[in-house]
């Protein structure tokens, strides 16, 4: 779970007792009840679970994709030393086997030190290390479950992006390439990460919580920070 869901459980199970011995201080009209804390602390530990499960699955599930990958990355290695030795570096038979032509600009490197953050409602962010001969950066994410290969998430002229439009609390893998005018690396090792979902319904009841202080005097001493 991420810090800022840590907290936020934290806060609403503070808020949760707070109100359920302290019953005369809730305001109902703007739902801060305990209940409704209860309520958020529950859906919060729900998802944190269906999380967990998720994840543990994907770890098993991806086992044969990554055995799988690496085979074919070394069958696709071995056929590119074969072709060096059996056409030239300009041939053009190289686009008709999928590559880029060997004597053409070099093709940056893979990008290494991959990382991938929630970075907040449906969004995550990814950065890596630059890589030489690198123009621009491309960015790929993959639901492991239910996506047979990463799907293009978009492409910075620096190592870095915010990938957004995700579905909370949902479990993606990240990969990265780097490209330029000769070609495309191959991907990154994948990285993993999940977009936030809760902490905007938190925050929603939080922005309440807060509306109903700046209503009623006598609590601001109360939550002064």
């Amino acid at each position: 779970m991420r810090h800022s869901e840590t907290f936020l459980n934290g806060l609403v199970t503070s808020l949760a007792t707070f109100f359920t011995v302290n019953e005369g201080w809730q305001d109902e009209s703007h739902g801060i009840t305990a209940a409704a804390a209860q309520t958020l602390r529950g859906g919060i530990l729900e998802a944190k679970a269906g999380v967990s499960a998720a994840r543990a699955a994907c770890l098993t599930a991806k086992e044969p994709r990554n055995a799988a990958f690496q085979a074919m990355r070394k069958r696709l290695s071995g056929l590119v030393g074969e072709l060096k030795q059996r056409i030239g570096p300009d041939d053009p038979r190289w686009v008709d086997f999928g590559l880029n032509m060997s004597g053409s600009r070099s093709t940056p490197e893979v990008p290494g030190n991959l990382t991938a953050v929630s970075y907040g409602p449906g969004q995550i962010l990814a950065t890596c290390d630059e890589s030489p001969r690198a123009t621009r950066y491309r960015f790929y994410t993959q639901i492991s479950l239910e996506q047979p290969e990463p799907v293009f998430a978009g492409h910075s002229p620096l190592p870095s992006l915010v990938i957004t439009d995700l579905e909370p609390d949902q479990l993606y893998q990240v990969f990265v390439s780097a490209a330029n005018e000769g070609g495309e690396s191959p991907f990154s090792e994948p990285v993993e990460a999940i977009p936030q979902a809760l902490a905007k319904a938190a925050q929603g009841f939080v922005y309440r919580l807060f509306v109903a202080i700046q209503e009623r005097p006598e609590w601001v001493a109360l939550f002064s920070f």
